[in-house]
């Protein structure tokens, strides 16, 4: 199991990746397109998924006629 140590130097400020909400400018229209871009991948997935599945069933309809 490996751990993972952080050094903190004294007088130093951590470094920090999170970006403050005054640099991020999406607009509206931004927001709704990042929105459709996402469900319509995730349709596009599971679209691709139930064409790769493999069927149980024949494409052909059987029918069975016992006399």
């Amino acid at each position: 199991m490996a751990t993972t140590v952080k050094v903190i130097k004294k007088n130093r400020q951590p470094e920090t990746n999170v970006m403050v909400n005054s640099e991020i400018q999406i607009t509206p229209e931004q927001g709704t397109r990042d929105v459709v871009r996402t469900i319509r991948s995730w349709v596009t997935e599971f679209q691709d998924r139930k064409r790769h599945q493999t069927r149980t069933l024949p494409d052909f309809p059987v029918v069975v006629v016992i006399n």
